[in-house]
């Protein structure tokens, strides 16, 4: 069996066109390990739906407005306390994680007990919150806030933080859980099972033991490693935007810089036997008439002309900001 990973899309679609023209129909499932990006959802799948072949997929905490019932089409299927059989192996796995847990219904049934019990001040939270938010750019940070700190500081409203502190660990031990029982119910060998997660999950022996795989993302790092006879799989980042300045200028700025994608994803290769081979893959990035930036990245400029025919007018366009750091291109394990 042959699977294509990855995951951290992170709305950008120009990367997802360029993995697309650089792999084959030649895969059995599809593996999105999160962060897809809720506004992009829809043209993120109908690019995957091109290979043919079923696309297993997690929620991340960049899809937190995504629904868990939505369908993408016949072949898209969400990981959410179920089973999905490709071939030999099983697959299952949950959506959401600690950061941003969005509409993963565990998350939700428990937030909202909480709310439920205490109702008075986390209307009044999320009150003072809105009108924090509306303030803050007329009459500055420090008054607009005056009301919410006002708020947070009573006895009240610390023993709601407490619950929901506590609420916070119960999801991720209730939906780590919720696999274990998944692959119980279906009566599944757990040495066939690979599990998806967004985020890579601890004590994963205890609920699913011997599993085959473990795949995640979430620390745009490629790595392996084998514990307990599971191979524990971050399949990577594909958003990696890396900035560079033309070749044939030698001065420069800004305005005549431009973006290339320097992305990774994960294929592996699962035999009768079961041996597994893993590869990182890098996206294409050799590019002679451009000279990447070694201290900076200009988030969401053009992209250079040669990835330029990846883009669509109705992307969603991609946020603007500027990091100062040093890029590391064409090396798999280091995160840019």
């Amino acid at each position: 069996m042959r699977l294509l990973a990855f995951s951290d899309i992170h709305h950008n679609l120009v990367a997802v066109r360029k993995l697309r023209a650089s792999e084959k129909n030649s895969f059995d499932a599809i593996i999105v390990a999160g962060d897809i990006g809720s506004k992009s959802v829809s043209e993120f799948f109908k690019i995957l739906s091109t290979f043919k072949c079923p696309i297993l997929y997690v929620y991340g905490n960049w899809d937190d407005k995504l629904g868990y019932r939505t369908s993408y089409g016949r072949n898209c299927h969400l990981l959410q306390s179920n089973m999905v059989t490709v071939g030999d192996l099983h697959f299952t796995g949950f959506s959401g994680c600690p950061t941003r847990w969005g509409k993963n219904p565990i998350a939700r049934r428990l937030y909202r007990e909480v709310g439920q019990a205490h109702k008075a001040v986390s209307d009044a939270h999320s009150r003072a919150e809105a009108l924090f938010w509306k303030q803050a750019e007329i009459v500055g940070f420090e008054k607009a806030g005056k009301p919410l700190k006002k708020i947070t500081s009573t006895k009240a409203y610390q023993k709601y933080a407490e619950q929901l502190q506590s609420a916070r660990s119960e999801i991720l031990r209730l939906n780590r859980e919720s696999i274990g029982k998944a692959v119980k119910r279906a009566g599944i060998d757990p040495r066939k099972c690979v599990v998806i997660t967004h985020q890579r999950l601890t004590r994963l022996s205890e609920e699913v033991p011997g599993a085959l795989l473990h795949l995640f993302g979430h620390l745009h790092t490629f790595s392996e490693h084998t514990f307990k006879t599971t191979k524990y799989v971050n399949v990577a980042a594909l958003d990696r935007p890396v900035s560079v300045r033309p070749r044939a200028k030698e001065e420069w700025g800004k305005e005549d810089c431009r973006n290339f994608n320097a992305g990774n994803y994960t294929t592996i290769e699962i035999n009768s036997s079961q041996a597994i081979k893993i590869q990182c893959v890098d996206l294409a990035h050799e590019y002679p008439n451009w000279i990447p930036l070694e201290d900076r990245r200009y988030n969401g400029i053009e992209w250079i002309p040669e990835e330029a025919k990846w883009t669509k007018a109705s992307d969603l366009p991609i946020l603007q900001y500027e990091v100062w750091r040093s890029p590391r291109i064409a090396k798999p394990n280091a995160p840019v």
